[in-house]
């Protein structure tokens, strides 16, 4: 199945609902864009979310920390990305047009906030020497089941390199 979805009226791009589209993903991801100097707040009862920076630069507000990401691309630059628990409140800020790839899932763990910077992510190449090289790629993985024990969910970025045909 292939389909790119459009952008609704509040600028977000639904890719799949527990409840609703996709629902056999067991999770919601939204992409959202926020316009320069426009901030966005989330708290959410159920769910434990992840805040992935795609492009732009903004600020992060949380457990009173305040956290500055800015991102040209997810080609060009590893991921900034705020993981929390349900029941916390968290704010964005954009100073820039910016895109926020929203993953969310059940999850009754509190486990507060995970704050990940292009330092503390895992890249793994792949493939690299396979087919002569039409396989090669780079796995970004923000967290999986080994380093977030906590968490029902994985997220990372998969970046495929152009074969040679």
């Amino acid at each position: 199945m292939y389909e790119n979805p459009k952008f609704n009226e509040i600028n977000e791009k639904v890719l799949c609902e527990m409840d609703g589209k996709n629902a056999d993903m067991l999770m919601n991801i939204t992409v959202k864009v926020l316009d320069a100097g426009q901030t966005f707040t989330m708290w959410d009862k159920f769910n434990e979310t992840a805040m992935l920076l795609l492009s732009g630069d903004v600020t992060y507000y949380f457990d009173g920390r305040e956290e500055k990401a800015k991102r040209e691309n997810q080609f060009v630059d590893r991921p900034y990305c705020l993981h929390f628990s349900r029941a916390n409140e968290i704010k964005i800020t954009a100073h820039t047009e910016s895109r926020i790839l929203i993953q969310q899932t059940d999850n009754d763990n509190d486990f507060g906030f995970v704050w990940y910077t292009p330092e503390n992510v895992t890249l793994q190449e792949f493939g690299k020497d396979q087919w002569n090289g039409t396989a090669h790629r780079q796995v970004l993985t923000l967290f999986d089941y080994e380093n977030a024990p906590y968490s029902n969910m994985v997220l990372g970025e998969v970046i495929h390199k152009p074969g040679c045909w």
